[in-house]
C-alpha cells in the first residue's frame, strides 16, 4: 500500500526596520517626530506597531494630543517638555516575526535661575556674590 504526502512550503520575507528612530536633539515646546520605517512581506496583513518611552508602552488617545501614531511607524511627540526627555523603542510585529529599533529625544531648555544668592565680602569697591546654580536643563550655557 503505497501513501503520498504533499506539501507546500512557502516563503516570506522577514520584517525589517528600513529608517529607525534617532537620537533627537529637541527645544522645549516644539514638536518632535521618530521615524520607524519598515518593510513586511506582502503576503502578510498590516503588523501592529507599538512605541514605548523608557520600556513603557505609549497608547495615543483621542482626548490627548500629545502623541500621534502614524501607519508608516513615525511617532509625533507634541509640544515636547523636559520628561520628554528619554529613550523610545519601535516595534513592529507580524503574526510570523517582530523587529525594534530604539533612539532617544533629549530635550533643551535655558538653564533654570540660580538661587541661594549670598553677598559676602562687602568691600568698598568689590563684593562676593556666590550662588548655588540652577537646573542645566541640557543647556550647553556653562560658566566657571
Amino acid at each position: 500500500m503505497a501513501h503520498e504526502c504533499g506539501f507546500m512550503l512557502l516563503s516570506t520575507d522577514r520584517t525589517k526596520i528600513v529608517d529607525p528612530p534617532q537620537d533627537l536633539r529637541v527645544l522645549r515646546g516644539n514638536d518632535a517626530v521618530l521615524h520607524c520605517k519598515f518593510t513586511v512581506d506582502r503576503k502578510l496583513k498590516q503588523p501592529t506597531i507599538q512605541w514605548k518611552k523608557d520600556k513603557h508602552k505609549i497608547t495615543s488617545s483621542d482626548n490627548d494630543d500629545k502623541y500621534s501614531e502614524y501607519s508608516d511607524g513615525s511617532l509625533k511627540i507634541t509640544d515636547v517638555q523636559m520628561e520628554d526627555s528619554g529613550s523610545y523603542s519601535c516595534e513592529i510585529s507580524t503574526k510570523l516575526d517582530s523587529v525594534s529599533a530604539t533612539g532617544s529625544i533629549t530635550v533643551l531648555d535655558k538653564p533654570a535661575s540660580p538661587h541661594s544668592l549670598e553677598l559676602s565680602e562687602k568691600k568698598e569697591r568689590s563684593v562676593t556674590l556666590s550662588w548655588m546654580p540652577g537646573a542645566e536643563n541640557n543647556s550647553s550655557v556653562s560658566g566657571n
